[in-house]
This record gives structure tokens, sequence and C-alpha cells, in this order.
């Protein structure tokens, strides 16, 4: 994952891995900052929080 141009960029999900970005914006780094300590989404809700987890997706 690499932030630059105010974006955070990544690979996709699914066969071909396309690289994706989002907005950077501070629900998404602290939605990030939890990241490593989860292993599957349902953690990284508990961890995050639901709120902030479904906030951060829905951006664009």
């Amino acid at each position: 994952m690499d932030n630059r141009e105010g974006r955070w960029w990544f690979l996709g999900p699914g066969p071909r891995e396309a690289i994706t970005s989002i907005p950077d914006s501070p629900a998404v780094r602290e939605l990030l900052a939890h990241v490593g300590e989860c292993d599957r989404l349902g953690a990284l809700e508990q961890a995050a929080g639901q709120d902030l987890v479904h906030r951060a997706s829905m951006r664009d």
C-alpha cells in the first residue's frame, strides 16, 4: 500500500489484482492503523468500530 497524491494505492481483490485507490482521509488513516492487528473484516470492525469501517469503505 502506498500513500501519494492524496490517495492510498493498493492491489484490488480478484485474479487480476488491479491497482486501485481511495482518497486519503482521517477515517481511512484511522482504519488502516488497525489493519495489521486483524486477520479478517469482522476483527477489523471489532477493533476499529463498525461505524468507522462502514464510513471508510463508502468514501470515494
